[in-house]
């Protein structure tokens, strides 16, 4: 990474099916079990938008991490062309899943 900069493009769509097939791999794994059968945390738009409106900033960098409540949670930090997290806050605290699943999903 040392000569890489990243363009803010990075990363890659796929379709909902393979989506699935990827979360299905990972609820049957033992990662699962050691994090708690933890599916996934929702960040409002605002929160998002607020942590990516600086110029510097050219994504986001998505951390596991364990919240004071000792639950699995996500942590976000904007990240530089370089790849280094910048600023002086991250955001956590997102509706994690279970509890906030999507209907038919919990």
């Amino acid at each position: 990474m040392a000569d890489y900069k990243f363009t803010g493009d990075e990363g890659e769509f796929i379709s909902r099916a393979e989506a699935k097939q990827m979360r299905n791999k990972y609820e049957n794994s033992s990662a699962f079990e050691a994090n708690k059968e933890f599916k996934a945390v929702f960040f409002g738009k605002e929160k998002l938008l607020t942590l990516l409106n600086d110029e510097q900033a050219f994504g986001i960098r998505i951390y596991y991490g364990i919240n004071e409540a000792d639950e699995p949670n996500m942590v976000l930090y904007k990240v530089s062309e370089d790849g280094e997290n910048i600023g002086n806050q991250a955001l956590e605290l997102g509706l994690p899943c279970p509890r906030w699943c999507p209907k038919g999903e919990e």
